[in-house]
């Protein structure tokens, strides 16, 4: 196995390493990133990896980057990542997202295995203890700490062999298509989900204030996001989610009100004060529809319906080997007795191992209420 020590600094040096994998059927991929100071992650370190071949890019240093952002966006190969979701997420920025993925951890939990983490499975798996103390270390610092690059190859090496070992087990079960399954369903939703949509339904404050009060909510919050982006830092140093509920309760009327609501001097950041109070001001035209839809209790009945489908769903879940959360949640066992048919239980393999327990039971139901 061919090993590149040192990150690749050199587009030419990329271009070089990507050809010689590009033929590839599987792809080991991971990154470093930082989010400390910023509204988006900043990508630091991509490492990948294949049967014969391991290399990191200093996403920094290296100016051209379009060899290995186009070796994931437009491989025919799987690239297999651990928990994708926030490389995912990093790769977005770069208008970069693999065709088909093979989400490690993920697998994991379809084979019935307890403990996630990679480090867990590394060890389950290979037999070997990875030492992770260089997770948090400060990515952005250069130059690279030799114990640094050895970590983040490490991540992809042993990626590998975990890969092969789930993918066998999988097919042995005959649920590999549970995984593709998974797979495309967390990149569907990395291609249509926006920072907006992510933090809109993360408000949860925003169900119990008055419909023309969650409008104004859902104003600031949208007014938050393009402030943060705009000046990249976090959200919530512009304005947490508690801050923006008692300004949209208490209304200030002017920039020393709102100045004292937030705790910050009176006289700074006049601009966008003047921006919040017209928000704050605003009548919506149009206020028909919540944006947060409170939840009705469910009745007796609707709960005793929930924890019968629950017990029955524990009972699959033991019979399949797999945690019962993985099936569906309580959230959404509560959201289909009060009549949703938009669960993930209701399609994919969950409905092939469910539909014989599930439907039965939501149709006695039905019929007792129609009664």
């Amino acid at each position: 196995m061919e090993i590149y020590e040192s990150p690749i600094e050199d587009p030419v040096q990329l271009r070089e390493a990507c050809a010689q994998i590009s033929s590839c059927s599987y792809v080991a991929v991971d990154t470093e990133f930082t989010r400390i100071r910023t509204y988006r992650p900043k990508l630091q370190l991509i490492q990948l990896a294949t049967d014969d071949f391991i290399f990191c890019v200093d996403t920094v240093l290296c100016s051209d980057l379009s060899p290995v952002l186009q070796l994931i966006n437009s491989s025919s190969a799987t690239i297999i990542f651990h928990s994708a979701g926030q490389d995912l997420d990093v790769l977005h920025d770069y208008d970069t997202l693999p065709k088909r993925i093979f989400d490690t951890q993920i697998a994991a939990w379809i084979c019935g295995y307890e403990e996630l983490s990679f480090k867990s499975l590394v060890y389950d798996i290979v037999g070997l203890s990875l030492d992770k103390n260089m997770t948090r270390s400060n990515w952005q610092k250069r130059p690279f700490s030799q114990e640094q690059i050895r970590y983040a190859l490490d991540d992809v090496r042993y990626l590998l062999p975990v890969y092969t070992n789930l993918d066998s087990n999988l097919r042995k079960t005959n649920r590999k298509k549970w995984l593709e399954e998974e797979c495309v369903c967390l990149l569907d939703a990395s291609h249509v989900s926006s920072e907006s949509d992510k933090v809109l339904k993360s408000f949860l404050q925003g169900e119990n204030l008055a419909v023309v009060d969650q409008y104004r909510a859902r104003e600031m919050l949208i007014w938050r996001e393009e402030r943060a982006r705009s000046i990249d830092l976090p959200r919530q140093w512009v304005m947490t989610d508690k801050q923006v509920l008692q300004i949209v309760q208490d209304k200030p009327r002017t920039s020393g009100e709102l100045a004292n609501a937030l705790a910050i001097k009176h006289g700074k950041a006049r601009n966008w004060m003047r921006q919040v109070l017209s928000i704050l001001q605003s009548r919506p035209n149009d206020i028909a529809t919540p944006v947060w839809q409170p939840q009705e209790p469910l009745t007796a009945r609707q709960k005793e319906l929930s924890n019968h489908i629950l017990r029955e769903l524990k009972k699959v879940a033991l019979k399949n080997r797999i945690p019962v959360e993985m099936i569906c949640t309580r959230k959404e066992v509560n959201s289909m007795v009060r009549g949703s048919r938009n669960s993930r239980i209701f399609s994919g393999w969950r409905k092939e191992i469910t539909e014989d327990v599930i439907t039965p039971l939501l149709l006695e139901y039905r019929h007792l209420m129609n009664s």
